[in-house]
């Protein structure tokens, strides 16, 4: 609903019905079990929900993009995706998120909630196994010095 006049109108609907939707995703209500799994085992230098402006000022590029786990040192980006991930639009954003991320120079990797949590050893090797191939990258971000 990135037109503003149809966003409004499906307010004012939704309002008169007296219906309120279900919201999906992590943003905003907290942390996921997954990422809090993640977070206690990566420990410092990790940083959730960290916000990277795109600087691209055009209607269908986010002004920026947030990342679930993300460690600028190593520049790595982890992503920890709920049920709201799977229809194709979902994944089609996914994609353009993660492909503007190595434009910049990150390094992406992308679990499901449900792996992060059921297959967490798997998971954690595979985080060592990117860290142990990456050399210190230092992503600079808009406004750090």
């Amino acid at each position: 609903m990135y037109d503003p006049e149809i966003r409004e109108k499906t307010i004012q609907s939704l309002k008169k019905s007296g219906t309120h939707p279900r919201v999906l995703g992590g943003n905003g209500r907290g942390l996921t079990k997954g990422q809090k799994l993640l977070l206690s085992w990566l420990g410092r230098g990790w940083w959730p929900e960290l916000v990277i402006p795109t600087e691209i000022s055009a209607p269908d590029v986010p002004t920026n993009y947030k990342v679930d786990i993300a460690n600028i040192w190593y520049g790595i980006a982890i992503e920890v995706d709920g049920g709201s991930h799977k229809g194709a639009a979902a994944r089609a954003e996914d994609a353009r998120k993660d492909a503007f991320l190595k434009s910049k120079g990150w390094s992406v990797l992308r679990f499901r909630n449900k792996e992060v949590l059921t297959e967490t050893e798997r998971v954690k090797a595979e985080i060592l196994s990117l860290i142990s191939r990456s050399k210190e990258t230092i992503i600079t971000l808009p406004g750090m010095s």
